[in-house]
């Protein structure tokens, strides 16, 4: 084989250059994975443990999409627990702790074993372009390796310093150098780099703690870990829990000077949610202790990992205040906790695919796009060596968007809002999290991953059988219970596996009696889910008025009030690209705007349905006024339908009505309300000032007795074709009206409403009826015909 020439080369062995060499190499591309130590690829250089919250859906959607680290974690973990059991199972999260040495080294025996790649031991000093296109790599021995895509996974080792109190090195991770030609690479194509911090905690000898006194930390009883299939989980090595304490919170607040972080030897950003002790001390000075997870680093249990003390405090400060701790009193630190700076590329110089904007063929995966978490780094990777090997191949991108996975969303955030932190994956951060759960990752990626040739047959067969008896499950239970009911059973402390297998046409998994749960309990609310997704792209257009008032609205933070005063976005486009603008503040935005601009309408749309009311019950203004109720920021509830329709009560139980608004930017939307659920209720909403409300399945006598001019209507058809129908081979016209009753049990009317927010009329408000349900013997021979009657209103009328 030639060893200087490839289709794609990744560089960095890390968690990102694994999935993106896995997944060029498997999808056939001529790879190769070039790595500074090919003995430490697959290191966990901080936490041993894969997944949580968040970050577990990413590894599901590696998982679904056929990527490698589910497969490592399968055969090298320690401990499985569910976390957020307590909510639904939208932000439950599966995490594992891992044996980080039996990780590292069954990641190299995979990798060796993978037709079509190869491993090379080396140094990157630069990438070679021409035409500002990439054409390969330069190795610190000078030998030059051709290629048609490269994927750059530096990690912590783009121009890494390490600190410990006052003490600094040029490194890229404990023990190994750091790479500094490819940051002046990223220089020369002018190519805007950042500076960013994260850190570890110091390791300590498990013989020297004294676990009795601390809380053991319990695994779950699961039967599936990351993989399709089903598995057998016997976690082999607890966890504990302590507390730092008073005294410990003192040491640090004694030598906070001499931190890294607070000494100003540090510039980099640290990331926020997972902050050094020194920050959570000085941040949150009110605390008096913090939890402290106390996990093993390996089978061996020789060497413990003190989950929640990343630190940069001098080695006689970090003894200190570690033997403060319960348990810890004769601690024996291993090796020192550090601080790490680094260089990242400015993630929105990237394209959807993580390929560079400015040099074609050049991807970026992982720390270098400023996230931190091997589960970020791997789902990045894979998404970059898929489009690597596209790219090579001239093949059509790939990109998947946020409202169908968590990858989307992180890369879509990433891409389009820019980071002014370390990045890490939360559920919070997917506005759709009910549609984009752990259970149905391989229902809404897998079909995606067997299209690129991902995955084998065999599973892609196999996932079949499961999604369609998952299906048909979901069918047989809203064939027996109501909706209600579904919520009672689901929603509640009860055995749900058995309730699903009790229905289920054969065996499911446990994973798989998730995915019927929760879309029997959140069905409503998945269905307007999807409304939303459709109407989602609209948004982007929505413009912020310039007397839109943002100083000071309630429900977004201080800090992203003044962002968007100071960049004056004028759109919800522009506004998305604000760095830390989130998901949860753009939706809040949006719903202000619209209640801004909705103002002078609120009259308009009373007017609106008051009319409609009046015209379809037959009764007066002034009774249809009290069965419309408008509240303070929307219209949001519909007329109280039970006491509207109380003469007719027996003959319409069950009638539905739709409403729906449209011509408008956000396109038509539709709300439906029953008279079986009196509680339920859907929100209206009147754009471009057009409103269209329809009644199904009403009885065709109530019609005539409410609407008198229905009878009229009935009888003059609109054209020379509608209004007849066949009988025994014979046209006749529909002002044969009484043989025309036999047939048509219920019609459904429609009245679609023009209003005018200056005079508050309606205007051209149409009725449509149509006619529905035929006698069995029904011999007319139309099923569906409309007629229509134009009338005009004025709001006094």
């Amino acid at each position: 084989m030639d060893r200087s020439s490839f289709d794609v080369i990744v560089v960095g062995g890390g968690h990102a250059g694994i999935e993106a060499a896995w997944a060029a190499a498997n999808m056939g591309s001529k790879t190769a994975l070039i790595s500074l130590d090919l003995d430490k690829i697959g290191t966990m250089p901080c936490n041993p443990a894969i997944g949580g919250i968040g970050k577990g859906h990413l590894v599901f959607e590696l998982s679904a999409m056929g990527g490698l680290m589910p497969q490592l974690c399968s055969t090298t973990y320690l401990q499985a627990r569910m976390l957020n059991t307590r909510k639904g199972p939208a932000v439950q999260g599966l995490r594992l702790q891992i044996d980080k040495h039996a990780y590292s080294k069954r990641s190299q025996e995979i990798l060796k074993t993978v037709a079509n790649l190869t491993l090379i031991d080396g140094r990157v000093d630069t990438v070679t372009t021409q035409d500002n296109r990439i054409t390969g790599i330069i190795l610190a021995d000078g030998s030059h390796l051709s290629a048609k895509s490269i994927v750059l996974t530096t990690g912590t080792f783009l121009n890494g310093t390490i600190h410990i109190g006052q003490q600094q090195y040029e490194g890229g991770r404990r023990g190994e150098k750091g790479v500094k030609t490819l940051s002046e690479f990223f220089k020369q194509h002018n190519i805007t780099l950042g500076r960013l911090k994260t850190g570890t905690p110091p390791r300590l000898l498990a013989s020297s703690l004294d676990f009795s006194v601390m809380e053991e930390q319990a695994p779950d009883n699961l039967a599936y870990l990351f993989e399709f299939y089903p598995r057998p989980v016997m976690s082999t090595h607890p966890c504990y829990i302590t507390h730092t304490n008073e005294t410990t919170h003192q040491i640090i607040r004694d030598n906070l000077g001499l931190s890294a972080m607070y000494s100003g030897n540090i510039k980099g950003i640290g990331p926020r949610y997972c902050p050094s002790i020194e920050d959570k001390i000085s941040r949150f000075a009110h605390k008096s202790s913090h939890h402290i997870f106390v996990e093993p680093e390996d089978a061996t249990e020789q060497e413990v990992y003190p989950n929640g003390l990343s630190t940069s405090l001098p080695a006689e400060v970090q003894e200190q205040y570690i033997r403060s701790i319960k348990g810890f009193e004769r601690a024996i630190i291993t090796k020192l906790g550090y601080a790490i700076e680094y260089d990242f590329v400015n993630p929105r110089q990237l394209n959807l695919t993580l390929e560079l904007k400015a040099i074609p063929g050049l991807f970026l995966a992982g720390q270098i796009n400023g996230t931190t978490g091997y589960e970020e780094a791997g789902a990045q990777g894979l998404i970059a060596g898929i489009n690597a090997h596209q790219k090579a191949h001239n093949k059509d991108p790939f990109i998947l968007e946020r409202n169908e996975s968590y990858i989307g969303v992180m890369i879509d955030d990433l891409v389009n809002m820019g980071i002014d932190e370390p990045y890490r994956m939360f559920t919070s951060r997917a506005e759709r999290r009910l549609l984009l759960r752990q259970d149905n990752a391989f229902e809404r990626l897998m079909p995606k991953a067997y299209a690129l040739g991902l995955i084998g047959e065999q599973l892609y067969a196999d996932f079949c059988v499961e999604r369609d008896a998952v299906q048909e499950t979901i069918r047989n239970l809203k064939a027996t219970y109501t909706q209600a009911q579904l919520q009672q059973l689901f929603d509640q402390d009860t055995d749900f596996y058995a309730i699903v297998r009790k229905h289920a046409p054969t065996e499911l998994s446990q994973r798989a009696a998730v995915t019927v749960q929760a879309e029997c309990l959140y069905d409503p609310y998945l269905k307007r889910e999807a409304f939303e997704v459709e109407r989602r792209e609209q948004y982007k257009t929505m413009r912020i008025p310039t007397d839109f008032a943002i100083k000071d609205l309630p429900g977004l933070s201080k800090e992203l009030q003044e962002k968007i005063i100071r960049h004056t976005p004028s759109t919800i486009a522009d506004a998305a690209l604000i760095p830390g603008m989130t998901p949860a503040a753009l939706s809040l935005l949006i719903f202000k705007i619209k209640e801004y601009t909705k103002k002078g309408l609120g009259r308009t749309m009373r007017t609106t349905l008051v009319l409609i009311l009046s015209t379809l019950l037959g009764m007066s203004t002034a009774s249809a006024e009290t069965r419309t109720v408008i509240f303070e920021n929307d219209l949001i509830n519909f007329f109280d339908l039970d006491r509207s329709f109380a003469p007719f009560k027996p003959q319409v139980e069950g009638l539905l009505i739709t409403v729906k608004s449209g011509g408008s930017l956000f396109g038509w939307g539709g709300y439906s309300y029953c008279t079986n659920t009196p509680d339920e209720r859907f929100p209206i909403e009147v754009v471009d000032n057009q409103l269209e409300v329809t009644i199904h399945h009403m009885p065709i006598d109530i019609v005539l007795t409410i609407l008198p001019q229905a009878k009229d209507m009935l009888m003059v058809p609109l054209d020379d074709d509608a209004g007849y129908f066949r009988n025994k081979g014979h046209k006749f016209k529909c002002w044969f009206f009484e043989e025309y009753k036999k047939r048509v049990k219920t019609v459904n009317i429609t009245l679609r409403t023009t209003i005018d927010p200056d005079e508050e009329l309606v205007h051209c408000t149409e009725i449509v009826i149509a006619f529905m349900d035929m006698a069995r013997n029904d011999q007319l021979g139309f099923g569906f015909t409309p007629l229509r009657s134009l009338l005009l209103y004025n709001k006094n009328s």
